[in-house]
């Protein structure tokens, strides 16, 4: 304690690092899918997500790795539904078109 009787504080010495790619990834995987599987934000996702899992790798003191793979999981999951979905209307349209 110091002489007036407030005690000291320790400085905090390394609060939790948070990588903003990986934050930014898993947003985008989300509002993927919350917006009606918004196309370009599935990109984002797995764009974003495979930067942050490299900076990661290279700073092991980030602390949200799973935030870079749930947005690369998500943006690969919406973007296999955009194909599927993608293939069905055409697959459809080349059976019902007239010969």
């Amino acid at each position: 304690m110091r002489s007036g009787g407030v005690p000291r504080t320790r400085p905090i010495s390394n609060p939790e690092r948070r990588n903003k790619f990986a934050v930014a990834s898993a947003t985008c995987g989300f509002a993927s899918i919350v917006l009606c599987f918004l196309f370009f934000a599935n990109l984002l996702a797995i764009g974003l997500g495979i930067v942050a899992l490299a900076q990661i790798r290279r700073d092991s003191t980030y602390t949200n790795r799973h935030e870079a793979v749930i947005g690369i999981i998500l943006g690969f999951v919406t973007l296999a539904v955009w194909l599927l979905v993608w293939w069905l209307l055409e697959t459809e349209r080349i059976i019902m078109s007239p010969d």
